[in-house]
Protein backbone atom coordinates (compact mmCIF):
# COMPACT_ATOMS: atom_id res chain seq x y z
CA UNK A 1 0.00 0.00 0.00
CA UNK A 2 1.22 3.65 -0.65
CA UNK A 3 0.50 7.00 1.36
CA UNK A 4 -2.10 9.00 -0.83
CA UNK A 5 -2.98 12.77 -0.57
CA UNK A 6 -6.07 14.20 -2.28
CA UNK A 7 -7.82 17.71 -1.33
CA UNK A 8 -9.32 20.42 -2.52
CA UNK A 9 -7.95 23.89 -1.11
CA UNK A 10 -8.60 27.82 -0.88
CA UNK A 11 -5.78 27.78 -3.76
CA UNK A 12 -6.91 25.44 -6.09
CA UNK A 13 -10.89 25.43 -6.06
CA UNK A 14 -13.58 28.57 -5.49
CA UNK A 15 -15.45 27.95 -2.06
CA UNK A 16 -18.77 27.38 -4.32
CA UNK A 17 -17.27 24.35 -4.81
CA UNK A 18 -15.29 23.54 -1.29
CA UNK A 19 -18.40 23.58 0.47
CA UNK A 20 -19.48 20.79 -1.52
CA UNK A 21 -16.63 18.33 -0.40
CA UNK A 22 -16.87 19.69 3.31
CA UNK A 23 -16.79 17.21 6.19
CA UNK A 24 -18.60 18.14 9.19
CA UNK A 25 -18.16 15.68 12.53
CA UNK A 26 -20.61 13.19 11.60
CA UNK A 27 -19.42 13.05 7.39
CA UNK A 28 -16.01 12.39 9.12
CA UNK A 29 -17.17 9.48 10.59
CA UNK A 30 -19.13 7.88 7.92
CA UNK A 31 -16.65 8.92 5.62
CA UNK A 32 -13.69 7.10 7.42
CA UNK A 33 -15.54 3.84 7.90
CA UNK A 34 -16.74 3.99 4.45
CA UNK A 35 -12.78 4.35 3.11
CA UNK A 36 -11.95 1.30 4.90
CA UNK A 37 -14.74 -0.47 2.62
CA UNK A 38 -13.65 0.83 -0.16
CA UNK A 39 -10.46 -0.75 0.30
CA UNK A 40 -8.35 2.18 2.42
CA UNK A 41 -6.06 1.50 5.00
CA UNK A 42 -5.17 3.57 7.33
CA UNK A 43 -6.75 6.83 7.35
CA UNK A 44 -7.29 10.88 8.57
CA UNK A 45 -9.54 13.12 7.10
CA UNK A 46 -8.94 17.02 7.35
CA UNK A 47 -11.67 19.54 6.72
CA UNK A 48 -11.63 22.89 7.50
CA UNK A 49 -12.68 26.32 5.61
CA UNK A 50 -10.12 26.37 3.52
CA UNK A 51 -9.78 22.63 2.52
CA UNK A 52 -10.83 19.16 2.61
CA UNK A 53 -8.10 16.61 1.92
CA UNK A 54 -8.15 12.47 2.50
CA UNK A 55 -4.70 11.23 3.72
CA UNK A 56 -5.08 7.48 3.39
CA UNK A 57 -2.79 4.04 2.32
CA UNK A 58 -4.43 2.66 -0.83
CA UNK A 59 -3.41 -1.17 -2.66
CA UNK A 60 -2.06 -0.81 -6.26
CA UNK A 61 -0.11 1.48 -8.16
CA UNK A 62 -0.12 5.12 -7.66
CA UNK A 63 -2.60 5.97 -10.65
CA UNK A 64 -5.21 3.25 -9.02
CA UNK A 65 -4.95 4.33 -5.46
CA UNK A 66 -5.92 7.95 -6.97
CA UNK A 67 -8.73 6.84 -9.11
CA UNK A 68 -9.50 5.03 -5.82
CA UNK A 69 -8.85 8.02 -4.08
CA UNK A 70 -11.42 10.27 -6.15
CA UNK A 71 -13.98 7.80 -7.25
CA UNK A 72 -14.75 8.03 -3.32
CA UNK A 73 -14.43 11.61 -2.77
CA UNK A 74 -17.16 11.83 -5.59
CA UNK A 75 -19.44 9.32 -4.61
CA UNK A 76 -19.33 10.06 -1.25
CA UNK A 77 -20.21 14.14 -1.99
CA UNK A 78 -22.05 13.35 -4.88
CA UNK A 79 -19.96 15.37 -7.23
CA UNK A 80 -19.10 14.90 -10.77
CA UNK A 81 -15.69 13.32 -11.07
CA UNK A 82 -14.31 15.41 -13.48
CA UNK A 83 -14.92 18.15 -12.21
CA UNK A 84 -13.18 17.12 -8.94
CA UNK A 85 -10.24 15.90 -10.65
CA UNK A 86 -9.83 19.50 -12.44
CA UNK A 87 -9.71 21.30 -8.68
CA UNK A 88 -8.34 18.55 -6.57
CA UNK A 89 -4.62 17.85 -5.73
CA UNK A 90 -3.19 14.79 -5.28
CA UNK A 91 0.05 13.48 -4.07
CA UNK A 92 2.16 10.58 -2.80
CA UNK A 93 4.56 8.83 -0.76
CA UNK A 94 7.40 12.17 0.50
CA UNK A 95 5.06 14.38 -1.66
CA UNK A 96 2.03 13.74 1.07
CA UNK A 97 4.55 13.99 4.10
CA UNK A 98 5.63 17.21 2.63
CA UNK A 99 2.36 18.59 2.01
CA UNK A 100 1.17 17.70 5.49
CA UNK A 101 3.93 19.21 7.35
CA UNK A 102 3.63 22.66 5.56
CA UNK A 103 -0.16 22.76 6.05
CA UNK A 104 0.20 22.00 9.32
CA UNK A 105 2.86 24.87 9.48
CA UNK A 106 0.16 26.84 7.82
CA UNK A 107 2.64 27.86 4.99
CA UNK A 108 -0.34 26.06 3.02
CA UNK A 109 -2.90 28.57 4.45
CA UNK A 110 -4.83 31.40 3.31
CA UNK A 111 -2.72 33.47 5.93
CA UNK A 112 0.50 32.35 6.21
CA UNK A 113 1.71 31.82 9.76
CA UNK A 114 -2.61 31.58 11.05
CA UNK A 115 -2.51 28.99 14.41
CA UNK A 116 -5.97 27.78 13.87
CA UNK A 117 -4.32 25.16 11.38
CA UNK A 118 -2.08 23.38 14.03
CA UNK A 119 -5.23 22.67 16.23
CA UNK A 120 -7.09 21.59 13.36
CA UNK A 121 -4.38 18.93 12.34
CA UNK A 122 -4.28 17.29 15.77
CA UNK A 123 -7.64 16.90 16.32
CA UNK A 124 -8.25 15.49 13.01
CA UNK A 125 -5.64 12.81 13.70
CA UNK A 126 -7.15 12.52 17.64
CA UNK A 127 -10.38 11.77 15.60
CA UNK A 128 -8.97 8.98 13.62
CA UNK A 129 -7.02 7.66 16.10
CA UNK A 130 -9.93 7.27 18.21
CA UNK A 131 -11.63 5.95 16.22
CA UNK A 132 -9.13 3.11 15.27
CA UNK A 133 -8.36 4.05 11.79
CA UNK A 134 -4.33 4.92 12.53
CA UNK A 135 -1.45 2.33 13.07
CA UNK A 136 1.82 3.35 13.73
CA UNK A 137 2.50 4.66 10.58
CA UNK A 138 -0.02 7.22 10.87
CA UNK A 139 0.38 7.98 13.78
CA UNK A 140 4.10 8.85 13.41
CA UNK A 141 3.42 10.59 10.48
CA UNK A 142 0.66 12.57 12.22
CA UNK A 143 3.00 13.26 15.60
CA UNK A 144 5.64 14.50 12.89
CA UNK A 145 3.50 16.76 11.16
CA UNK A 146 2.39 18.62 14.92
CA UNK A 147 5.41 18.66 16.58
CA UNK A 148 7.12 20.57 13.36
CA UNK A 149 4.35 22.87 13.05
CA UNK A 150 5.13 23.63 17.21
CA UNK A 151 8.96 23.94 15.63
CA UNK A 152 8.15 26.23 12.69
CA UNK A 153 6.45 28.49 15.35
CA UNK A 154 8.79 28.79 17.63
CA UNK A 155 12.33 29.00 15.51
CA UNK A 156 10.91 31.14 12.95
CA UNK A 157 8.69 34.63 13.31
CA UNK A 158 5.96 33.42 11.32
CA UNK A 159 4.19 33.72 13.43
CA UNK A 160 4.92 37.11 14.54
CA UNK A 161 2.74 39.96 13.27
CA UNK A 162 0.46 37.40 11.62
CA UNK A 163 -3.20 37.15 11.68
CA UNK A 164 -6.22 34.86 11.08
CA UNK A 165 -9.18 34.19 9.14
CA UNK A 166 -11.57 35.94 12.18
CA UNK A 167 -8.77 38.64 12.29
CA UNK A 168 -9.04 39.47 8.72
CA UNK A 169 -12.82 39.08 9.16
CA UNK A 170 -12.99 42.08 11.24
CA UNK A 171 -10.45 43.93 9.29
CA UNK A 172 -12.54 43.53 6.30
CA UNK A 173 -15.17 44.89 8.64
CA UNK A 174 -12.78 47.75 9.82
CA UNK A 175 -12.20 49.12 6.19
CA UNK A 176 -15.88 49.36 5.86
CA UNK A 177 -17.11 50.95 9.00
CA UNK A 178 -13.47 52.75 10.25
CA UNK A 179 -14.44 52.83 13.90
CA UNK A 180 -16.74 50.03 16.06
CA UNK A 181 -18.17 53.10 18.12
CA UNK A 182 -22.02 53.21 18.26
CA UNK A 183 -22.13 50.24 15.96
CA UNK A 184 -24.50 46.74 16.56
CA UNK A 185 -22.86 43.70 15.71
CA UNK A 186 -24.28 40.33 15.51
CA UNK A 187 -21.86 36.88 15.52
CA UNK A 188 -23.89 33.83 14.25
CA UNK A 189 -22.27 30.95 15.72
CA UNK A 190 -20.86 29.57 19.04
CA UNK A 191 -17.60 28.16 18.11
CA UNK A 192 -14.04 28.88 18.20
CA UNK A 193 -14.09 30.98 15.09
CA UNK A 194 -16.98 32.93 16.78
CA UNK A 195 -15.45 33.36 19.75
CA UNK A 196 -12.27 34.83 18.15
CA UNK A 197 -14.40 37.41 16.15
CA UNK A 198 -16.20 38.67 19.10
CA UNK A 199 -12.71 39.21 20.80
CA UNK A 200 -11.60 40.86 18.12
CA UNK A 201 -15.11 42.95 18.02
CA UNK A 202 -14.57 44.13 21.64
CA UNK A 203 -11.12 45.05 20.93
CA UNK A 204 -12.60 47.49 18.29
CA UNK A 205 -14.64 48.70 20.80
CA UNK A 206 -17.85 47.22 19.01
CA UNK A 207 -20.98 49.08 21.32
CA UNK A 208 -23.23 46.07 21.45
CA UNK A 209 -22.78 42.52 20.86
CA UNK A 210 -25.64 39.84 19.80
CA UNK A 211 -24.65 36.16 19.67
CA UNK A 212 -27.20 33.92 17.85
CA UNK A 213 -26.77 30.54 17.88
CA UNK A 214 -28.69 27.21 17.63
CA UNK A 215 -27.80 26.04 21.09
CA UNK A 216 -28.59 29.16 23.06
CA UNK A 217 -26.86 27.33 26.13
CA UNK A 218 -23.68 27.60 23.97
CA UNK A 219 -23.85 31.25 23.37
CA UNK A 220 -24.43 31.94 26.60
CA UNK A 221 -21.24 30.36 27.51
CA UNK A 222 -19.07 32.58 24.74
CA UNK A 223 -20.65 35.50 25.67
CA UNK A 224 -19.97 34.45 29.43
CA UNK A 225 -16.06 33.85 28.38
CA UNK A 226 -15.86 37.36 27.07
CA UNK A 227 -14.98 40.76 28.23
CA UNK A 228 -17.97 42.45 29.64
CA UNK A 229 -20.34 44.72 27.05
CA UNK A 230 -23.74 44.77 26.34
CA UNK A 231 -24.87 42.40 24.46
CA UNK A 232 -26.87 39.40 24.37
CA UNK A 233 -28.11 35.95 23.14
CA UNK A 234 -30.59 34.70 20.68
CA UNK A 235 -31.91 32.11 18.98
CA UNK A 236 -31.91 31.11 15.07
CA UNK A 237 -35.54 31.25 15.06
CA UNK A 238 -35.34 35.53 16.03
CA UNK A 239 -32.28 36.28 13.53
CA UNK A 240 -34.90 38.37 11.49
CA UNK A 241 -35.59 40.95 14.20
CA UNK A 242 -31.60 41.02 15.41
CA UNK A 243 -30.51 42.01 11.67
CA UNK A 244 -33.12 44.65 11.18
CA UNK A 245 -30.95 46.40 14.53
CA UNK A 246 -27.11 44.96 13.29
CA UNK A 247 -24.76 46.79 11.01
CA UNK A 248 -22.08 44.25 11.21
CA UNK A 249 -22.72 40.65 10.63
CA UNK A 250 -20.07 37.13 10.73
CA UNK A 251 -21.54 33.80 10.65
CA UNK A 252 -19.52 30.89 11.03
CA UNK A 253 -21.68 27.70 12.27
CA UNK A 254 -21.18 24.31 10.99
CA UNK A 255 -24.75 23.79 9.39
CA UNK A 256 -24.90 22.14 6.09
CA UNK A 257 -27.92 24.93 4.94
CA UNK A 258 -27.61 28.21 4.43
CA UNK A 259 -28.41 30.12 7.86
CA UNK A 260 -29.38 33.77 6.26
CA UNK A 261 -31.74 33.15 3.57
CA UNK A 262 -32.54 35.83 1.03
CA UNK A 263 -36.43 36.07 1.82
CA UNK A 264 -35.03 36.46 5.41
CA UNK A 265 -32.53 39.22 4.68
CA UNK A 266 -34.89 40.80 2.24
CA UNK A 267 -37.88 41.06 4.98
CA UNK A 268 -35.34 42.17 7.63
CA UNK A 269 -33.95 45.03 5.00
CA UNK A 270 -37.52 46.26 4.04
CA UNK A 271 -38.09 46.69 8.25
CA UNK A 272 -34.80 48.74 8.21
CA UNK A 273 -35.69 50.66 5.67
CA UNK A 274 -32.89 49.35 3.39
CA UNK A 275 -30.33 50.92 5.52
CA UNK A 276 -26.52 48.96 4.35
CA UNK A 277 -26.26 45.87 5.91
CA UNK A 278 -22.63 44.25 5.94
CA UNK A 279 -22.47 40.44 6.34
CA UNK A 280 -19.03 38.27 6.35
CA UNK A 281 -20.03 34.87 5.77
CA UNK A 282 -16.70 32.86 6.81
CA UNK A 283 -18.08 29.05 6.96
CA UNK A 284 -17.39 26.60 4.48
CA UNK A 285 -20.36 25.07 3.62
CA UNK A 286 -21.46 29.22 3.16
CA UNK A 287 -23.63 30.30 5.42
CA UNK A 288 -25.15 32.63 3.41
CA UNK A 289 -27.31 32.21 0.41
CA UNK A 290 -25.44 34.14 -2.36
CA UNK A 291 -28.43 35.51 -3.75
CA UNK A 292 -28.07 37.79 -0.63
CA UNK A 293 -25.75 39.84 -2.74
CA UNK A 294 -28.21 40.57 -5.17
CA UNK A 295 -30.29 42.47 -2.85
CA UNK A 296 -30.26 46.33 -2.68
CA UNK A 297 -27.73 47.74 0.26
CA UNK A 298 -26.90 44.52 1.21
CA UNK A 299 -22.63 43.92 0.91
CA UNK A 300 -21.81 40.35 1.54
CA UNK A 301 -18.22 39.01 1.75
CA UNK A 302 -17.04 35.48 2.20
CA UNK A 303 -13.56 33.73 2.96
CA UNK A 304 -12.33 33.97 -0.42
CA UNK A 305 -12.92 37.50 -0.14
CA UNK A 306 -10.30 38.36 2.47
CA UNK A 307 -7.16 37.32 0.64
CA UNK A 308 -7.13 41.40 -0.58
CA UNK A 309 -6.64 42.17 3.66
CA UNK A 310 -4.44 39.96 4.84
CA UNK A 311 -2.07 40.96 2.21
CA UNK A 312 -0.65 43.55 4.94
CA UNK A 313 2.36 41.78 6.76
CA UNK A 314 2.29 38.89 3.82
CA UNK A 315 6.25 39.98 2.97
CA UNK A 316 8.16 39.47 6.44
CA UNK A 317 5.75 35.84 7.04
CA UNK A 318 7.05 34.72 3.24
CA UNK A 319 10.07 35.53 4.26
CA UNK A 320 9.89 33.60 7.06
CA UNK A 321 8.46 30.42 5.14
CA UNK A 322 11.52 30.31 3.21
CA UNK A 323 13.36 29.26 6.38
CA UNK A 324 10.46 27.14 7.49
CA UNK A 325 10.54 25.26 4.33
CA UNK A 326 14.32 24.21 4.89
CA UNK A 327 13.14 22.99 8.58
CA UNK A 328 10.25 20.78 6.83
CA UNK A 329 12.65 19.56 4.69
CA UNK A 330 14.98 18.32 7.15
CA UNK A 331 12.13 16.81 8.98
CA UNK A 332 10.31 15.27 5.39
CA UNK A 333 13.96 13.42 5.96
CA UNK A 334 14.44 12.54 9.33
CA UNK A 335 10.79 10.49 8.47
CA UNK A 336 11.69 8.68 5.59
CA UNK A 337 14.58 7.47 7.32
CA UNK A 338 12.40 6.26 9.88
CA UNK A 339 10.78 4.60 7.79
CA UNK A 340 13.48 2.77 6.05
CA UNK A 341 14.96 1.96 9.42
CA UNK A 342 11.11 0.42 10.29
CA UNK A 343 10.98 -1.84 7.11
CA UNK A 344 14.18 -3.43 7.25
CA UNK A 345 13.62 -4.62 10.97
CA UNK A 346 11.21 -7.32 9.92
CA UNK A 347 13.44 -7.81 6.79
CA UNK A 348 16.29 -8.96 8.89
CA UNK A 349 14.02 -10.69 11.40
CA UNK A 350 12.27 -12.73 8.04
CA UNK A 351 16.40 -13.33 7.13
CA UNK A 352 17.37 -14.96 10.46
CA UNK A 353 14.46 -16.90 10.73
CA UNK A 354 15.04 -18.37 7.31
CA UNK A 355 18.41 -19.13 7.87
CA UNK A 356 17.55 -20.55 11.24
CA UNK A 357 14.66 -22.98 10.35
CA UNK A 358 17.33 -24.30 7.43
CA UNK A 359 20.52 -25.24 10.08
CA UNK A 360 17.83 -26.21 12.05
CA UNK A 361 16.55 -28.69 9.53
CA UNK A 362 19.68 -29.92 7.97
CA UNK A 363 21.24 -30.40 11.57
CA UNK A 364 18.35 -32.55 12.74
CA UNK A 365 18.89 -34.58 9.14
CA UNK A 366 22.23 -35.36 10.30
CA UNK A 367 21.53 -36.08 14.04
CA UNK A 368 18.92 -38.89 12.34
CA UNK A 369 21.51 -40.07 10.06
CA UNK A 370 24.47 -40.59 12.55
CA UNK A 371 21.62 -42.22 15.04
CA UNK A 372 23.80 -43.26 18.32
CA UNK A 373 26.84 -42.54 17.70
CA UNK A 374 27.00 -38.93 19.22
CA UNK A 375 26.22 -38.22 22.96
CA UNK A 376 23.93 -35.95 24.04
CA UNK A 377 26.43 -33.60 24.79
CA UNK A 378 27.80 -33.99 21.15
CA UNK A 379 24.56 -33.41 19.52
CA UNK A 380 24.26 -30.38 21.69
CA UNK A 381 27.36 -29.10 19.86
CA UNK A 382 26.44 -29.74 16.85
CA UNK A 383 23.13 -27.18 16.90
CA UNK A 384 25.02 -24.81 18.67
CA UNK A 385 27.40 -24.95 15.60
CA UNK A 386 24.58 -24.26 13.16
CA UNK A 387 23.15 -21.73 15.35
CA UNK A 388 26.79 -20.32 14.84
CA UNK A 389 27.24 -20.39 11.04
CA UNK A 390 23.63 -18.57 10.54
CA UNK A 391 24.82 -15.69 13.09
CA UNK A 392 28.18 -15.41 11.08
CA UNK A 393 27.34 -15.58 7.80
CA UNK A 394 24.53 -12.62 8.37
CA UNK A 395 26.11 -10.53 11.07
CA UNK A 396 27.40 -8.63 7.69
CA UNK A 397 24.04 -7.83 5.93
CA UNK A 398 22.60 -7.01 8.59
CA UNK A 399 25.46 -4.29 9.19
CA UNK A 400 25.44 -3.44 5.56
CA UNK A 401 21.02 -3.35 5.78
CA UNK A 402 20.98 -0.82 8.90
CA UNK A 403 24.13 1.10 7.58
CA UNK A 404 21.83 1.68 4.56
CA UNK A 405 18.40 2.39 5.79
CA UNK A 406 20.30 5.20 8.18
CA UNK A 407 21.27 6.94 5.04
CA UNK A 408 18.21 6.12 3.47
CA UNK A 409 19.07 3.50 0.81
CA UNK A 410 17.64 0.55 2.22
CA UNK A 411 14.23 0.00 0.27
CA UNK A 412 16.45 -1.59 -2.68
CA UNK A 413 18.44 -3.81 -0.40
CA UNK A 414 15.13 -4.95 1.42
CA UNK A 415 13.22 -5.46 -2.28
CA UNK A 416 16.71 -7.46 -3.20
CA UNK A 417 17.16 -9.41 -0.06
CA UNK A 418 13.39 -10.95 -0.43
CA UNK A 419 13.98 -11.49 -4.19
CA UNK A 420 17.22 -13.56 -3.57
CA UNK A 421 16.28 -15.42 -0.37
CA UNK A 422 12.68 -16.17 -1.96
CA UNK A 423 11.62 -14.39 1.91
CA UNK A 424 7.29 -13.72 2.49
CA UNK A 425 6.18 -10.89 2.09
CA UNK A 426 6.40 -8.23 4.90
CA UNK A 427 3.11 -7.51 6.49
CA UNK A 428 0.16 -5.35 5.19
CA UNK A 429 1.94 -1.56 5.46
CA UNK A 430 2.36 1.60 3.40
CA UNK A 431 6.14 1.53 1.26
CA UNK A 432 7.54 -1.81 1.51
CA UNK A 433 11.14 -0.49 2.84
CA UNK A 434 10.43 3.22 1.36
CA UNK A 435 8.17 6.41 0.92
CA UNK A 436 6.75 6.39 -2.48
CA UNK A 437 8.51 9.34 -4.14
CA UNK A 438 6.49 12.37 -5.04
CA UNK A 439 3.73 11.85 -8.33
CA UNK A 440 4.76 14.97 -9.57
CA UNK A 441 6.71 15.06 -13.03
CA UNK A 442 10.21 16.04 -12.60
CA UNK A 443 9.88 15.85 -8.89
CA UNK A 444 13.34 15.02 -7.39
CA UNK A 445 14.23 13.46 -3.95
CA UNK A 446 13.94 15.92 -1.05
CA UNK A 447 16.38 13.76 0.68
CA UNK A 448 19.23 13.93 -1.74
CA UNK A 449 21.29 16.44 -0.19
CA UNK A 450 20.80 15.60 3.15
CA UNK A 451 21.83 11.46 2.54
CA UNK A 452 24.43 12.86 0.78
CA UNK A 453 26.17 14.82 4.14
CA UNK A 454 25.37 11.84 6.25
CA UNK A 455 27.32 9.02 4.08
CA UNK A 456 30.05 11.84 3.90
Amino acid sequence: MRLHLLGLNHRSTPVEIREKVAFDHAAVLRAGNALAEAGAGERVILSTCNRAEIYAAWPGSVEEGREAAERFLADFHGIDRALLRKHAYHEVGTGAVTHLLRVASSLDSQIIGESEILRQVREAHETAREAGWTGPFFNRLFATAIETGKRVRTETAIGQSTTSVAFAAVQLARKLFGKFHHRTALVIGAGEMAEQVARYLIDGKVSHLIVANRSREHAVELLAALPSRPGGVIGLDELEDALVDADLVTTSTAATEPVLSASLVRRAMRRRKNRPLFIVDIAVPRDVDPAVSELYNTYLYHIDDLKQVVRAGEARRRAEAVVAETLIKGEVCAFARWVEERAVVPAIATLRRRGHQVAEQEVERVLRRLGDQLSSGDQQLIRHLGDAIVAKLLHQPTVRLKEAAANGHAGDHVEALRYLFALDEGPEGHLNGRLTPSAKAGAEDPCREHRARRIS
